[in-house]
């Protein structure tokens, strides 16, 4: 699904500037991008349970809510900004909106450690929402950001045929009716 809006979102979203970065509440964020007649908000909600990201269908009726220091750098650095690309990789569950010279802001949406990253200039580490203990110098202020790498025991299927996924299925010895049990430990 992400993979999906992604697309779409770097069809009709590239070229517009940032207008707004708001927090609505402790977990949910709006992006809000404007450009001749067209005006599109983004929704992303960072709860560790369940982290989803959306186009937005009204305006947040909740509370104003203080921003945290991280969103602060963060609509400093980019509100004005024209988006030059929306990045989704296939296996990954980030997403990223590159403003130029590297800067930008990545949507990590990774169930139990969601997060977004502030990029700097060639596309370092500015600023995290979050800091894990497991992220290791990935989100290291001043080092580059990379995506987060699966996990070792699981595989990648958007790297791999169909053939190979099915090698992988017989030599697993996966029965009837346990396929779905089976892909989300594989994969």
């Amino acid at each position: 699904m992400l993979t999906r809006l992604s697309v779409e979102w770097a069809a009709t979203l590239t070229g517009t500037r940032l207008e707004a970065l708001r927090q609505e509440s402790g977990e949910r964020f709006r992006l809000s991008f404007a450009s001749d007649g067209l005006e599109r908000s983004l929704v992303v909600c960072l709860d560790p349970r369940r982290p989803w990201f959306a186009e937005a269908v009204r305006r947040w009726e909740g509370p104003l809510w203080s921003p945290h220091p991280a969103l602060t750098a963060a609509a400093h650095a980019l509100v004005g900004r024209r988006l030059e690309r929306v990045v989704k990789q296939p296996s990954d569950r980030s997403i990223a909106f590159e403003f130029g010279e590297g800067r930008g802001l990545v949507f990590e949406l990774a169930p139990q450690t969601p997060n977004f990253v502030l990029l700097g200039a060639g596309s370092t580490v500015e600023t995290v929402l979050r800091h894990y203990k497991g992220a290791g110098e990935r989100l290291t202020l001043g080092h580059p950001w990379s995506a987060r790498a699966a996990p070792p025991a699981k595989l990648d299927p958007f790297s791999m045929t169909s053939e190979e996924i099915d090698a992988v299925r017989s030599a697993d010895n996966v029965g009837e009716g346990a396929e779905r049990e089976w892909l989300t430990k594989r994969f």
